[in-house]
């Protein structure tokens, strides 16, 4: 695989009937050269260093992370989003939903970030008790609810894609339109589209949708519209997207992404939830004044332990690193560097061998400890 096709060169929230865009979360430049991606180290089961060859006339370099597979026999699954939306807790129902300042301005936007689904967009969401729901108080194809999601290599898995929801409705609504799209021409074009029925129950459809594309995007829409009179809803209980894939096909997600300014290092930390499916992978990019060179060829990432929480060891070579309270200290083992860094990779501390002194005071928080090529996880309370 030459490059990654998943769209990072423009995530675009489409409105409407239109299919217009509003705006573009990166700008990719295909002249800007390509960083040449290395093998991970510091590999561990909550995060990794990435590596790349360094470049000469840019301003830095992007890391994106993905959760990522290869199929080993034909058929297998992949979900590109799978969630029962039982994160969202607010004590409310659909009968009594949180609103969300829906039904006073148009374009509430929002995302599925915080389950580890970069690149997601909504729009005119609301929210109860493991429900995901849209508001269509406005009137008009351009102000309604509406899910995009970013854009993949959808040519996979004979190009396919799969979408089961259980969704029920306000009186008043009626359909849900899910639309396969082709993000390269402007205006977008839509490739295959299935509407299904929407009613005051709770229903479970499954449908599928052919022919997709190497920048192809999923977008999610609904019918009616409470023409700025009433609040007009439709509510998801679980909500499946995936694709069946060909014995080798490389399936992934993205994750997230992480800026290295500059150009004298090779590498940056990225940090992983220990609690999501792996195995990890990532891609890099360079950028320059503002614009990204497309994504480098993946990197798969082999979780090992490498890092282990509050970590000693027995060996007269090696250093213990230990915590009490706040304060950190290091016993044992050879004088060398010292790096303290959080959970985000930012360093907090540093000191050049033979120059560290224990009682080291550390805000509470989760931290990662390196003395020489030695590294510990760490919690301060």
């Amino acid at each position: 695989m030459k490059h990654l096709k998943y769209g990072l060169a423009s995530l675009l929230l489409a409105f409407g009937a239109s299919t217009g865009t509003l705006s573009a979360q990166f700008m990719i430049n295909p002249n800007l050269p390509v960083p040449t991606p290395l093998p991970a180290t510091e590999v561990s089961d909550y995060g990794f260093q990435a590596n790349w060859e360094t470049l000469s006339g840019v301003d830095g370099y992007t890391v994106h992370t993905f959760i990522a597979n290869r199929a080993a026999t034909d058929g297998e699954e992949y979900d590109l989003f799978n969630s029962d939306f039982s994160y969202l807790n607010n004590g409310r129902t659909i009968d009594d939903p949180d609103l969300n300042g829906t039904d006073t301005q148009a374009w509430v936007m929002g995302s599925f970030d915080d389950i580890h689904r970069m690149g997601w967009q909504m729009s005119d969401q609301i929210y109860a008790d493991g429900v995901l729901g849209f508001n269509n108080y406005w009137k008009g194809n351009g102000m309604q609810g509406q899910i995009m999601s970013p854009q993949w290599d959808l040519t996979l898995g004979g190009g396919k894609v799969y979408v089961t929801l259980t969704i029920c409705g306000d009186p008043g609504a009626n359909t849900c339109e899910i639309s396969l799209k082709d993000a390269t021409p402007i205006p977008n074009t839509t490739l295959d589209s299935k509407t299904i029925p929407v009613t005051t129950e709770w229903t479970t459809h499954t449908i599928e949708l052919n022919g997709g594309v190497t920048n192809g995007y999923l977008y999610i829409s609904f019918g009616e519209s409470g023409n700025m009179e009433k609040r007009l809803c439709y509510f998801f209980d679980d909500l499946r997207i995936y694709q069946k894939y060909k014995a080798g096909e490389v399936c992934s997600v993205w994750y997230g992404y992480k800026a290295c300014p500059g150009s004298n290092t090779n590498w940056e930390y990225v940090d992983t939830d220990a609690d999501d499916t792996g195995p990890f992978a990532y891609a890099v990019t360079s950028y320059l004044a503002g614009e990204l060179s497309p994504l480098s060829d993946l990197v798969f990432v082999s979780q090992s332990t490498g890092i282990d929480q509050a970590a000693t060891t027995s060996s007269a070579d090696e250093p213990r690193v230990k915590v009490n309270g706040h304060t950190l200290t290091i016993e044992g083992g050879t004088a060398e560097a010292v790096t303290v860094s959080n959970v985000a990779g930012q360093q907090v501390f540093a000191c050049a061998a033979g120059q560290w002194h224990n009682g080291l005071q550390l805000p509470a928080g989760v931290y990662v400890v390196r003395v020489g090529s030695h590294a510990v996880k760490v919690v301060t309370q």
